[in-house]
């Protein structure tokens, strides 16, 4: 298994596409940091539109990266189990 400096599998990084690695390197590294992070912090940290932040979180809680806690507006999200 070959891991990077926030230990995320190398495997698990390439089903992202190349402009979506940085940024879940971003993502990762905010949560080394403050413990969770909500989507409308990343949307202002990255300066994305809402639908592409959805579109990124979903995915990486689908890949066991993330895991979310509340629901709706509340929606925090948090390294998975995995990483903490």
């Amino acid at each position: 298994m070959n891991e990077n400096r926030l230990g995320i599998d190398e495997s698990i990084l390439r089903r992202f596409r190349d402009d979506e690695r940085n940024t879940v390197m971003i993502i990762m590294d905010m949560l080394s940091v403050n413990g969770f992070v909500t989507s409308s912090q990343l949307r202002e940290r990255l300066s994305r539109p809402k639908a592409s932040v959805a579109r990124l979180l979903s995915k990486m809680c689908a890949e066991g990266l993330l895991q979310a806690v509340g629901a709706g507006r509340a929606t925090k999200y948090q390294k998975s189990a995995h990483f903490s």
